[in-house]
Order: C-alpha cells, then structure tokens, then sequence
C-alpha cells in the first residue's frame, strides 16, 4: 500500500502538467572523495562521481533525475545508483516529493523509495526524508534530517542524521558539514561519526566539488539511498 501511495504521488507530480513544456531549471555535477580516519592503510575509502538534473514543467511542478557511480576502496567494488523525483513546489519556500531509485553494488541491488520535503528561507535551509528498501532477502527503513545556515554569501554550515534499520540492524551516520562557494563552484568537506551495530563508531572525513547550473543550488534535493549517504567502506 505504501508503495501504490508514493507511486501515485510521483505520477501525479509528473502528469498534472505534462502537456506543457519542460525546461532545465537546475542541474548539479560533483566529485566526491570520503574515508575513515583511524584507516592508516588507505583502503576504507570511497570516491563517487554524481548528477542530477531538474525539469520544470511550471512554477509547480518538476522532475529530478539523479545518476551516482561509486568505487569503494576496502571491498574494491564498484557501484551504480540511480532516482527519479516527483516535486511539487508549495510555495517560494517549500517543496515536498516523492522518489523511488536503484542502489547497485557489482550489478545486485535494491530498490527504494520514499517522500521528503525541504524549506530555504532567508539564511535557513533544511530537508528531511523518509525512504523504503525491498531486498529479496532483507527489507529496511532509510530516514535522515540536515539542516543548514548561510554565514555569509560564500560560507555555509551544516548538519545532518541519517538511520536506517534492516532487518533489526541498525546504521547511522551523524556529520557536520561546510561549504565554500565561488559562484556556481563550490568546495565542500565533512566530519562525521558513523556507526554499525555491533561494531562501535568510527570517525570519517569527507572532502569534494561541484558545479551547479541554472538555479543556484542546482537541483531541489539531494541524492537518496543507502550509497548517497554512506562513508568510505
């Protein structure tokens, strides 16, 4: 039931105004690079390459596609995700969608979906999502909140929490976050503490850039899933 619900969210989203022409609102390109700190060797790490790009179809409705290729260092595995978002745009303000997507690791994957919702007013940001993995052989819940404030117009700090649970095993991922813009170029870096039920906590860094098109922040959310979010394995 749930997943009818959110598909017809996404649908709605997408055929209210579908007889109208879509144009390019936003897109974002960025480089990614993370790993754990106490890793000496080098090899917990991960590097992705990740896209997204915005269609909007009025001042209402759009449509984001995302596409992320990933290379964890410590398993020397490869991975593929990709998403789609249905948008709808509230106000100025508020958006709030719906997306489902494909997380893959040397071709074997999950799928997800979910909702979320975000806000950007004055020097305030924040966004909040709630996602739903199907594993033929495990199915898991994928929740996180963040929240942003612009110091100045090139300086913005963060802070995000993102869980999930499978199958009663619990992940969790809890990082501070800042960003230094130089127009539609930004350079970003993160300190975070993530941790695995039955294994402790450990601390990771992360640093990277990225472009973004058209609207200043490029597109309206971040990229979902378990490999968006998840440290150098």
């Amino acid at each position: 039931m749930k997943r009818i619900f959110l598909c017809m969210l996404a649908c709605s989203a997408i055929s209210a105004p579908v007889a109208q022409a879509a144009d390019v609102t936003g897109a974002t390109l960025g480089l990614d690079y993370s790993a754990f700190t106490d890793d000496t060797g080098g090899t917990a790490n991960k590097t992705a390459l990740s896209g997204s790009v915005e269609l909007g179809f009025d001042r209402n409705f759009s449509l984001q596609g995302d596409m992320s290729i990933g290379h964890f260092g410590l398993t020397d595995v490869d991975t593929f995700g990709a998403a789609v978002h249905g948008i709808y745009h509230a106000s100025e303000f508020a958006s709030v969608g719906a997306f489902i997507g494909r997380d893959s690791i040397e071709g074997d994957g999950d799928t997800f979906y979910g909702a979320e919702a975000g806000f950007e007013q004055g020097q305030f940001s924040g966004n909040v999502y709630v996602s739903h993995m199907n594993d033929p052989l495990a199915d898991g819940t994928l929740m996180g909140i963040g929240g942003a404030y612009k110091a100045t117009d090139a300086f913005t700090l963060g802070a995000s929490y993102d869980n999930i649970d499978v199958d009663s095993y619990d992940l969790s991922r809890a990082q501070l976050e800042a960003e230094y813009r130089m127009d539609n170029f930004a350079v970003t870096a993160q300190l975070g503490s993530a941790d695995a039920e039955g294994f402790g906590s450990e601390t990771y860094f992360g640093v990277g850039a990225k472009v973004t098109f058209g609207a200043k922040r490029g597109t309206t959310f971040e990229q979902r899933g378990l490999l968006a979010i998840w440290p150098g394995l």
